[in-house]
């Protein structure tokens, strides 16, 4: 089965998820509850176990299952992920099987055959890599490969059914969106060129060198990832870990409590649903930059007469006709702009749809 017609069967609406730091105290029925009322509607579960699953479904959100058994199998046990699936792959629950996080070119001949067995298990099943961002180190992470080549590399070696990767451009002392769009302009490359859907990950969270987020610069990186033409997306993280140093709140800090970002998350949520099936079923065409530092990446052109500053015009293909997904690139003032003769003011980091 397609990610797509997955997508379509079970969430029908765009897939959004979260990575959530899981901890055995937690896990209940109230706290996946909010997961799913903030506009979320999957998660990743800590193990493939019935009871987990069935919490799962019983909140209304869906599973990115972790099963240590598909997860680290070896040339031993390749051969017996189809019974380890049976366990739970019809669970109203499964949305998709954890293979691997970030993995290197070496590593994507052990994930790339499991994922394999994992879709020859059964029609529904879809394995989820997520890959390195282009920042990643070219040698001790990428083996001297290009991003594209590592792309590339993974999508022959994988032939998946779905892309992802993460990139966090905001910084405790700088702002890097030149690496959010150049990733975004890669991936979606791939993605439009073998005709695979993509997600990405939105910081939500500081952590390390990453700095909190607010409102504008979260709607920022979910309007660019979405104006690339991707499916779907993940926020990193929900809650703030705690098992690992260096971590700052989410849309829930330590102690569990709603953060602003989680209201945050809730309105984009909720905007970007109101335009789920333009999302869902439109062929993305390309991208033009206005009038900022980032007009040389542009990729199309548009046909009429477009004038503003620091915007980005996404074209779509969508019920056989070019619609306009208009972007503004300033995540700390309004914008105006003129769109084929009409004027429209736009909101810091927020994005217009022009059917």
């Amino acid at each position: 089965m397609d990610f797509l017609d997955l997508v379509k069967e079970k969430i029908k609406e765009v897939p959004i998820g979260a990575w959530v730091p899981y901890y055995d105290k937690d896990l209940n029925l109230d706290y996946l509850k909010d997961i799913k009322n903030v506009g979320i509607n999957y998660i990743p579960a800590r193990d493939s176990k019935k009871e987990t699953l069935d919490l799962i479904k019983e909140s209304g959100l869906y599973a990115i299952v972790n099963d240590d058994r598909v997860v680290y199998s070896n040339i031993h046990t390749l051969n017996e992920i189809h019974n380890y699936l049976d366990d739970y792959i019809d669970h109203d629950a499964y949305f998709m099987s954890f293979i691997w996080d970030e993995p290197s070119p070496t590593m994507m001949y052990f994930s790339s055959a499991i994922l394999k067995q994992v879709e020859k298990a059964k029609e529904n099943a879809i394995g989820y890599v997520n890959l390195h961002p282009n920042y990643s180190d070219v040698i001790t992470q990428r083996e001297g490969l290009s991003y594209d080549e590592y792309i590339e590399h993974f999508i022959k070696l994988h032939n998946p059914k779905v892309l992802s990767f993460d990139n966090y451009p905001f910084y405790t002392d700088k702002n890097d969106l030149n690496s959010y769009i150049t990733n975004l302009l890669s991936i979606s490359a791939y993605s439009k060129k073998y005709n695979i859907p993509f997600l990405f990950f939105v910081q939500s969270a500081g952590f390390h060198s990453c700095r909190n987020v607010g409102f504008e610069e979260m709607s920022l990186l979910v309007n660019l990832g979405m104006g690339f033409g991707a499916k779907g997306y993940l926020y990193f993280t929900y809650a703030e870990v705690t098992h690992e140093d260096g971590f700052k709140e989410g849309l829930l800090d330590k102690e569990l409590n709603k953060t602003e970002r989680y209201y945050y998350a809730k309105e984009i949520n909720n905007t970007i649903q109101k335009n789920a099936s333009f999302f869902l079923d439109s062929s993305f065409v390309g991208v033009k930059f206005y009038d900022s530092e980032f007009s040389h990446l542009s990729n199309i052109d548009i046909p009429f007469e477009v004038k503003g500053n620091s915007i980005m015009v996404s074209v779509f293909n969508y019920q056989d006709k070019n619609v306009y997904y208009v972007v503004n690139l300033d995540f700390k003032a309004n914008n105006n702009f003129t769109f084929n003769g009409l004027k429209y003011k736009i909101k810091a980091g927020e994005a217009v749809l022009i059917k």
